[in-house]
């Protein structure tokens, strides 16, 4: 222990607090191809790279009941070759040149530097437009996928969102689960992948976002030249039920761990509600929000009580055109479950 006091601070005193600066955020601009993409952009020439996402008007709730996770398999096949490419040629192509390439159900990232642009342009047309789905590729995404699956069903604090969706969403596009089940994956054919490629990977409703150093490009004429050609068909939307009010239900599934995921649910705002930002405001200071904030009333529960592992959540979870979800998840001590409950 310490026998000496802590001597005054130097230079505390001598600090000088300068105003905050007024921030504003960039203003981004945009403009549409005649293909119904619609491209966002913001040039930062600070930076000397550039982000982009193309994000899909198809999202996993637009599956078919009986086609649950056939988006997932075509996102991990949009990166196994095209017929400029092999999965080898195409990963060497990107990993020589440092572009990182992430495809994810209804959406593609791409991180690259700004002189590789034209490249990696030329090189997502290709897989938009003529990615081949081999079998060899298809068997090894499907044993994956298996094996993902299997995963997240030994995983209680992963799955226990899908069993929260399902009780929160009955009989809405919302409860589906995006990875599927292992027998839909064993049985789905080549043609029904590359069906829902053809279906689904389309400019109708998609958007390109792209922000940095794009100083040194015409973009709109660059755009045009790669992805003007880019055709696909017009992506309807589910329909989307009246989510139904849900009473308080306590539901428990039961798996042998010395721990238990304890979840809160509920049905939260649409993102377009005139609440939201008060609510979103609100989940800044009660879960942390997406800023993780390690002083929200949460943490503060968790650093004073000694309950929990680990604690966290939302209350805008989800919120699109559709309500989102009030999510609160933590994992405890079995021995320590009801007062968890009642401290939360």
């Amino acid at each position: 222990s310490r026998e000496i006091e802590v001597e005054d601070g130097a230079h505390v005193n001598n600090i000088t607090v300068n105003p905050i600066k007024q921030f504003e955020f960039p203003a981004g601009k945009s403009f549409i191809l005649n293909n119904g993409l619609k491209v966002l952009h913001h040039d930062n020439p600070l930076v000397g790279k550039i982000d982009i996402i193309l994000d899909f008007k198809t999202k996993p709730y637009f599956e078919a009941q009986n086609q649950q996770g056939i988006l997932n398999l075509v996102a991990d096949l949009l990166l196994e070759g095209t017929t400029k490419f092999s999965s080898t040629e195409l990963a060497t192509e990107l990993e020589s040149n440092g572009i990182n390439i992430y495809s994810i159900p209804g959406q593609i990232q791409i991180s690259l530097l700004s002189k590789d642009l034209d490249k990696v342009l030329s090189i997502l047309f290709d897989i938009l437009t003529d990615s081949q789905f081999t079998q060899n590729s298809i068997e090894k995404i499907k044993e994956h996928t298996i094996s993902d699956i299997k995963n997240f069903w030994d995983s209680p604090n992963q799955f226990i969102g899908q069993l929260i969706k399902e009780k929160i969403y009955r009989n809405h596009p919302y409860s589906k689960n995006s990875l599927g089940t292992i027998e839909f994956i064993e049985k789905v054919k080549r043609e029904d992948l590359v069906n829902y490629y053809k279906q689904s990977v389309s400019p109708d409703g998609a958007k390109l976002s792209i922000v940095g150093d794009i100083s040194g490009y015409n973009l709109e004429q660059v755009i045009k030249k790669y992805l003007g050609n880019w055709q696909g068909p017009k992506i309807v939307e589910p329909e989307f039920p009246e989510i139904q009010k849900i009473k308080f239900e306590e539901f428990n599934h039961n798996i042998n761990r010395d721990q238990t995921v304890l979840a809160y649910a509920g049905i939260s705002l649409k993102r377009l509600d005139p609440d939201f930002d008060k609510l979103f405001i609100f989940d800044q200071i009660f879960t942390g929000g997406i800023l993780g904030s390690m002083s929200s009333k949460l943490f503060e529960l968790r650093e004073r009580s000694g309950l929990f592992y680990t604690i966290g959540g939302s209350l805008i979870a989800r919120c699109d055109k559709q309500p989102g979800m009030v999510y609160i998840k933590t994992i405890v001590s079995n021995d320590r479950l009801k007062e968890s409950e009642i401290a939360i």
